[in-house]
Formats: structure tokens, C-alpha cells, sequence
């Protein structure tokens, strides 16, 4: 004949020591400052029609923009630009066919460009 078990017990709860003033939390688990730094400067956020954009301030680590510059596809450009989220924001501003060009130019401006090349 078997013994029930006596119901199992939970480990205290450790307090956590006093950290003494001065003493720095640790920071292992971020992101040196230089990756930091630019990462910061590979996002650029630009106004257009009152609404605040965020999108690559640079075509380096972007995929089909240029090509579709380059092929005068400028709709797709800015969807390919700004993403799932934002061109969903722009599109919801119900924007004329025009504005998708000046979008661009904003953008452009935004990074310093001349123009967006469309």
C-alpha cells in the first residue's frame, strides 16, 4: 500500500539584494552605440499632407526601389519604400494619382535627394 504524497512545496521567493548607489545597470544585453548610432540614421521621418512618415533614408538596404525608378513605376516605388504599414497609412489619406509623385519628392527632400527620380 502506497502513501500519498504531501502536496509540493514552492521555493521562496528571492529578494533581490540592495544595488549600492553608483553602480551601473548592466548593459550587456543592448546594442553596442556605434550599431545603435546607425541604425538611427538609416530610418528618415518626413511630413507629407500632415501626416508623419517613417521609411529608409537611403536606398542601400532597400529591394526593387531603385528598379522601379529606374522603370518610371513610381506607385510601386513608394510601396516598395515605405513598407506594408506605412503605404497602408498613405492610403488611407485617399490620395490623388498626383500625390504619389509628390510623395516621392517629399521623401527625396526628407534624404537630402534633388529629386526622387520619378
Amino acid at each position: 500500500m502506497t502513501t500519498p504524497r504531501s502536496p509540493r512545496k514552492t521555493p521562496a521567493k528571492r529578494a533581490m539584494p540592495a544595488r549600492p548607489a553608483g553602480v551601473k545597470q548592466p548593459t550587456d544585453h543592448l546594442k553596442p552605440a556605434a550599431q545603435r548610432e546607425a541604425e538611427a540614421d538609416e530610418t528618415v521621418e518626413f511630413e507629407f499632407e500632415g501626416v508623419v512618415y517613417t521609411a529608409p533614408a537611403n536606398l542601400d538596404r532597400t529591394k526593387g526601389v531603385a528598379r522601379a525608378l529606374d522603370q518610371r513605376r513610381g506607385t510601386v516605388a513608394l510601396e516598395l519604400l515605405l513598407g506594408p504599414a506605412e503605404f497602408a497609412k498613405f492610403l488611407e489619406t485617399d490620395p490623388y494619382d498626383a500625390d504619389y509623385g509628390k510623395m516621392l519628392d517629399a521623401w527625396a527632400d526628407a534624404c537630402g535627394f534633388e529629386n526622387a527620380g520619378n
